[in-house]
C-alpha cells in the first residue's frame, strides 16, 4: 500500500477472550500516528510515512500483560494485497480469516511476545466511510464482529473469544484532522 506524505494507514484488532478475563489490541501501522519520530519528521515537512511502521501489540488480563510497539524503517515493511510484514510480524489474509504472526519484545519490561492470532469474521460489510469533509480520513470497519483465536508461545496463552477488526487511512496528519474539529466546534 503506498501511503502519501504525512499521510497513514492502519489495522486494528480488538479482542476479549469468552471468559472476559484475557483481551489484547493489536494496530499494524504504515506511518505510526502514535510515533514522536513521525510526528517530528512532519513538523520538518513532508515525511514518508513507510519510514515510520510499527507493530503495537497490547495483552491484556490477569494471564499475561504485554505491551510492545517497535517503530521501524522502511526496509522492515513489505506490504502486497495479502500480506503485511513489519520486521518479524505479519498480517496477512487469506479470503475468509485474517491470520497475525507476532514476534515483537514488549516495553518496558524486556521480554519475548511471540504467538499467531486468527480473526474469522462473522459478517464483513465492504462499505467505507469518510470521517471529514475534504475526504481525507478513511474508515472501514473490516469485521466489526468475529471470532478469534489466540496462541501465544511467549508468553504462554490461549484462548477464544470475539473481535473487531478495521482499517483507517489518511493523507494528513490526525492532529489536522482534530484541530479542525475542534475550531469547527467552538466555531
Amino acid at each position: 500500500m503506498n501511503v502519501p506524505p504525512n499521510g497513514y494507514a492502519w489495522w486494528y484488532v480488538d479482542a476479549l477472550s469468552d471468559d472476559g478475563e484475557k483481551g489484547l489490541t493489536i494496530i499494524a501501522f504504515i506511518g505510526s500516528v502514535f510515533s514522536p519520530y513521525y510526528a517530528y519528521a512532519r513538523r520538518k515537512g513532508l515525511a514518508d510515512p513507510h519510514n515510520h511502521v510499527a507493530f503495537n501489540v497490547a495483552l491484556y488480563g490477569k494471564a499475561a500483560r504485554a505491551w510492545t510497539m517497535t517503530e521501524r524503517g522502511s526496509s522492515a515493511l513489505e506490504c502486497t494485497k495479502e500480506r503485511l510484514s513489519i520486521g518479524p510480524s505479519s498480517v496477512r489474509w487469506d479470503g475468509t480469516a485474517l491470520t497475525i504472526d507476532i514476534d515483537e519484545i514488549a516495553f518496558p519490561i524486556l521480554k519475548r511476545v511471540k504467538g499467531q492470532i486468527r480473526v474469522t469474521p462473522s459478517c464483513q460489510p465492504a462499505q467505507q466511510f469518510q470521517l471529514d469533509a475534504a475526504g481525507t480520513q478513511i474508515w472501514q470497519p473490516i469485521a466489526p464482529r468475529a471470532d478469534i483465536s489466540v496462541a501465544f508461545s511467549a508468553p504462554s496463552l490461549s484462548w477464544n473469544g470475539h473481535a473487531y477488526f478495521d482499517h483507517n487511512r489518511g493523507s494528513q496528519p490526525l492532529e489536522k484532522t482534530f484541530q479542525r474539529w475542534n475550531w469547527q466546534r467552538q466555531n
